[in-house]
């Protein structure tokens, strides 16, 4: 049997999520959940969904001053700036121990190209 734990502050969409996933059976669903109004228990986590939105929001309007473009929230763009933007952070972002996220999971520095949101890049196709 499949184990899932999910971590929540007492989320509607959350429990319902377990809800959803113990209907399917072979899955065992744990629910972590934190002291109703204790916000320093999700600290480390509210932290990163801070660092994200502001990473992110940097991005953007460095798009929007590259290009002239507005780039909102329903833009088809923006699931891939926030993706660009969480793997940024990965790569690059030192924790306390000195390394990033990238070195942790890997055992390595990342070496490949970093390109800016939006950036043109020009390619060929191996064998066109």
């Amino acid at each position: 049997m499949r184990r899932v734990i999910l971590q929540s502050d007492q989320e509607p969409a959350i429990i319902a999520s377990k809800d959803k996933l113990q209907e399917l059976g072979d899955i065992e669903v744990i629910l972590e959940e934190s002291p109703k109004y204790e916000s320093c228990c999700n600290g480390e986590i509210e932290n990163s969904v801070r660092q994200l939105q502001g990473h992110t929001r940097t991005m953007r309007n460095q798009f929007e001053a590259n290009y002239g473009l507005p780039l909102d929230r329903e833009s088809s763009l923006a699931p891939f700036l926030i993706q660009h933007a969480g793997d940024t952070i990965n790569r690059y972002r030192l924790g306390e121990d000195g390394k990033t996220a990238y070195q942790r999971l890997k055992g390595r520095c990342y070496r490949g190209d970093t390109f800016e949101f939006g950036e043109c890049v020009d390619y060929l196709i191996p064998g066109a």
